[in-house]
C-alpha cells in the first residue's frame, strides 16, 4: 500500500492531480472502516409493536482490502492530464458504465436518445462500445445523464453515488461511500461495504446489501427483493394500501417495530423473527440485519405529485 501513497504524492508533486484529489486517493487506501460515518437519525413515528432481541456478540468480518490494487490497475491506464470541467456527448448511446477510484458519482435523466458526460478534475477516460459508454476514473468528480431505458453499472471504490429519475435497471458497487437512488421504476442492485442507502421513488425487483450502513426505502410502486445490512437500521416506508410480505430477521442485537397505523397481519412471530402481510401479499420483500433496529413505518401520503 505503500508504494501505492508514493505514486500519489509522485503525481501530486507533478502537477498531474490536485491536493483534493490527492487527499481522497490516500483516504481510499486506508478505507476499511468497519463502522458507518454517515448514521441516519432514528426516529419514532407513532405508536409501533415491540420486539425485542438477545444480544449474541460477535465482531463482524473484517473489510477486504482491495483498494491498493484498483489504484495500481487504474494507474497503468494511461490517463491523461487533468484539466477544467470537460464534457461529452454520446448521440444513440443508451446504456453507461462508470468505473471510479476516487471521485462522486451523479447520474441523471437525458431527455434525447444519448448520454451525456461531464468530468470535473481529471484522469478520466470514456470511450463506447456498441450501446454503452464506458467511464473510467481515477480521481475526479462525474456527472452523467442518460435515456430512461438504459442500463447504468456503477462501481465506486471512494465516494458518494446519486441517481435521479433513473434507468431501466440500476446496478452499485461501492466500497466507501453512500449511495442514493430516486424515481428508478426497474429495479436496483447495491452492493456497498461502508455507507448508507437511501431509495426514494423506487419499484421492481430490489437487491440491497451493505456491511456497514443504514438503509431507507420509500417505494413508489411494487417492490420485491432483499435489503441486508451487517452492521446499520433498516426503515422502510409503505403506503397503508401496500400489497406486500414482509419478512423480517435480526440476528444478534436490535428491535423490529412495525407502526401501528400500517394495517398488516403478523403471520409468524418470534424473538428474532417476524413475518407480516399488508393487503393481499402479492409481493415479498426479506429485510435482514445482523446488529441493528427494523423499522416499517407508514408512509407520508401528502408527497409531491411529481414524485408519485
Amino acid at each position: 500500500m505503500s508504494n501505492e501513497r508514493d505514486r500519489i504524492l509522485r503525481l501530486l508533486e507533478d502537477g498531474k492531480i490536485s491536493a483534493d484529489q490527492a487527499t481522497r486517493l490516500i483516504e481510499a487506501l486506508g478505507s476499511e472502516r468497519t463502522e458507518s460515518e454517515f448514521g441516519m437519525p432514528h426516529t419514532h413515528f407513532g405508536p409501533r409493536r415491540h420486539f425485542r432481541v438477545r444480544t449474541r456478540p460477535r465482531d463482524l468480518d473484517r473489510i477486504p482490502d482491495v483498494v491498493a490494487t484498483a489504484v495500481a490497475s487504474a494507474m497503468k491506464n494511461g490517463f491523461g492530464e487533468p484539466g477544467e470541467e470537460r464534457t461529452n456527448e454520446f448521440p444513440g448511446k443508451r446504456d453507461l458504465l462508470v468505473k471510479s477510484v476516487s471521485g462522486d458519482v451523479e447520474v441523471t435523466r437525458a431527455e434525447e436518445g444519448r448520454v451525456e458526460l461531464s468530468y470535473s478534475g481529471g484522469m478520466v477516460k470514456a470511450r463506447s462500445s456498441g450501446d454503452q459508454v464506458v467511464v473510467r476514473t481515477m480521481a475526479g468528480d462525474v456527472a452523467a445523464a442518460m435515456p430512461p431505458d438504459g442500463r447504468l453499472e456503477l462501481e465506486v471504490v471512494s465516494g458518494d453515488v446519486s441517481v435521479s429519475q433513473g434507468s431501466a435497471r440500476v446496478e452499485v458497487k461501492t466500497v466507501s461511500g453512500d449511495v442514493g437512488i430516486n424515481q428508478a421504476s426497474g429495479g436496483a442492485q447495491v452492493k456497498t461495504v461502508s455507507g448508507d442507502v437511501n431509495l426514494a421513488d423506487v419499484s421492481g425487483d430490489l437487491t440491497i446489501e451493505t456491511r456497514s450502513g443504514d438503509v431507507e426505502l420509500v417505494p413508489g410502486g411494487p417492490v420485491t427483493g432483499n435489503l441486508r445490512t451487517v452492521s446499520g437500521d433498516v426503515t422502510v416506508a409503505l403506503p397503508k394500501d401496500a400489497d406486500l410480505v414482509l419478512e423480517m430477521d435480526i440476528e444478534e442485537d436490535g428491535e423490529i417495530e412495525v407502526d401501528d397505523d400500517l394495517p398488516h397481519e403478523v403471520l409468524e412471530e418470534s424473538e428474532d423473527h417476524l413475518k407480516v402481510k399488508l393487503g393481499a401479499g402479492s409481493q415479498t420483500l426479506v429485510v435482514k440485519t445482523r446488529d441493528g433496529d427494523i423499522s416499517i413505518r407508514a408512509a407520508e401520503e401528502d408527497r409531491p405529485e411529481e414524485q408519485m
